[in-house]
């Protein structure tokens, strides 16, 4: 539903299925029998570990540590002249963000 603004390649919001389309559009488009999404207490439950361990801003658009929107991988890119590295989710508080 959103980008992920932390390292992870995914394009800008209008750019994404799920933030543009509804799931009996996508549904079509994939030309499957049916189309259904896990819950995000579903994702996280399935981990076993607590919900707090996850960055879910890619989800529900709440990012855990702010980000200028001004800013995207490719002017940072640019700039150090190179490819960035795909770093996933940044460290927040003392346990370590995992993507889901």
């Amino acid at each position: 539903m959103n980008p992920c603004v932390y390292g992870i390649d995914f394009p800008d919001r209008n750019k994404l299925m799920a933030a543009n389309y509804s799931l009996e559009e996508i549904r079509k488009y994939l030309n499957a029998d049916s189309l259904h999404y896990l819950s995000k207490e579903g994702m996280v439950q399935a981990t076993g570990l607590p919900k707090e361990s996850f960055c879910m801003a890619c989800y529900d658009g709440d990012y855990p540590v702010p980000y200028d929107p001004a800013v995207d991988k490719d002017i940072i890119e640019r700039r150090n002249g190179r490819p960035a590295q795909a770093r996933g989710c940044p460290r927040q508080g003392t346990g370590q963000i995992k993507l889901l």
